[in-house]
């Protein structure tokens, strides 16, 4: 090759410039048709992550398989133009010859341009099938809604979830076991922030049946710092007397002694939960019920003694700490004995 002509080093500065300024503009440009034409890998991404979000691995590998396919993309592109300008130019007969659906880099675009389209027309297809999965599992009879829930659930990423998750919205009612499916299948997703989203909808509000659903799920989930927070402020609301759902609206007594021993399950689980990380639970009662501080919760201490927290004695026998309330220096100090703390050896 002559010196001054353009060569496979120029492809590949140009399509790295190329890249770098469409990744620079990708927040910028709102018409995505357009933008997956120009940045194919941005399909691929969507492959990876199976439309809008994945596994942490998918996740993870998307961006890298992305910009991978960009590059070669860009660089079969600018060797296409290359390959134009060398022959208009002038060049050599062998490579005067040479037709352009021949080059190999004129093959590999219209490769790129088929796949874009094969995966286009497969996120289109994702997003229609997981619309009408949704309508049907609102809508449909218990075995259609109940199938529609189960294949809902088989699609990856996000959207799925959300979908999911709209299925469990306490205005949402039903006799049947559509949400009980829902909740067990995103719990089999494994997320912890989908325990946390799952414990979010324990509110004195939602249904008997489904907080009992999300409580056994939460006993087999990690259950991250956002997740305890939650259930802490479900099971505050109740010990400041608000009253759940059934309750609030049942009368009858003999029903009303088996709504309290199915709520009573449900705390119980609740507590397994809060048992599992006893570190972490500690720490959220420290930052957001007080105990450490001269006015702690009375949730927090009564919590400290029912799940048997002995994490929490560093932060009872704190020397600064002055609590002025009799009852709950009392609690304190009854908590400190029943765990069995040890004294704090050294300075705190």
């Amino acid at each position: 090759m002559r010196p001054g002509r353009p060569t496979e080093s120029t492809a590949l500065c140009l399509a790295a410039f190329t890249v770098a300024g469409l990744t620079l503009l990708d927040h910028f440009i709102e018409a995505r048709v357009i933008f997956y034409l120009l940045y194919p890998g941005e399909i691929i991404r969507f492959l990876v992550t199976g439309g809008h979000g994945g596994t942490k691995l998918g996740d993870a590998f998307a961006p890298i398989a992305g910009f991978v396919v960009n590059i070669l993309y860009y660089i079969a592109f600018y060797e296409m133009l290359l390959w134009v300008y060398c022959r208009f130019s002038g060049s050599d007969s062998r490579q005067r010859s040479k037709t352009l659906v021949g080059r190999p880099s004129v093959r590999l675009v219209l490769a790129f341009l088929l796949a874009l389209l094969g995966g286009l027309a497969y996120i289109d297809y994702r997003q229609h099938r997981m619309n009408e999965l949704y309508r049907t599992a609102i809508d449909g009879g218990t075995t259609e809604a109940c199938a529609a829930v189960v294949e809902l659930a088989s699609f990856r990423g996000t959207q799925a979830s959300e979908g999911l998750f709209r299925l469990l919205a306490p205005q949402q009612l039903f006799s049947d076991k559509r949400q009980d499916i829902a909740v067990q299948l995103l719990a089999k997703r494994n997320d912890d922030e989908i325990a946390a989203r799952l414990a979010e909808l324990l509110q004195p509000y939602t249904s008997l049946s489904l907080r009992t659903d999300i409580s056994k799920a939460l006993l087999d989930m990690e259950c991250n710092r956002s997740c305890t927070q939650f259930i802490l402020q479900y099971l505050e609301r109740l010990s400041l007397g608000e009253l759940n759902l059934e309750d609030a609206t049942e009368s009858r007594p003999d029903f009303r002694f088996s709504l309290q021993q199915e709520e009573d399950e449900i705390l119980k689980m609740l507590d397994e939960v809060l048992s599992k990380d006893q570190a972490l639970t500690v720490k959220v009662l420290t930052d957001d019920y007080g105990i450490g501080t001269d006015y702690p919760s009375r949730l927090g201490l009564q919590l400290i003694g029912t799940l048997k927290l002995r994490n929490a004695c560093h932060e009872l026998l704190r020397p600064k700490v002055k609590i002025y309330d009799p009852a709950l220096r009392g609690k304190v100090q009854s908590l400190i004995r029943d765990l069995n703390c040890p004294p704090i050896a050294g300075p705190y």
